[in-house]
């Protein structure tokens, strides 16, 4: 179940990837609306992405290489 999971997320944060990188590139709307939508599209990839990395490093056991050590929150 995992593993399902972790595909899922990956499979999602590529396809918000590529509807920013659509909406980006798409000349039908205006300049600053397709720039807002191509960001708030970026970004819930970008979190998802960071879910996937969460469950490889936490859930799945895999140790953390250390240039990675510095992005993990101790406090939480």
């Amino acid at each position: 179940m995992i593993i399902a999971k972790l595909v899922f997320y990956l499979v999602c944060a590529m396809t918000f990837a590529g509807l920013a990188d659509y909406v980006f590139h798409r000349e039908r709307w205006r300049k600053w609306p397709r720039y807002i939508a191509a960001a708030i599209l970026f970004i819930i990839g970008l979190e998802l992405f960071q879910a996937s990395g969460r469950i490889i490093f936490n859930e799945l056991g895999v140790p953390v290489p250390s240039w990675l050590e510095w992005l993990i929150d101790e406090s939480a």
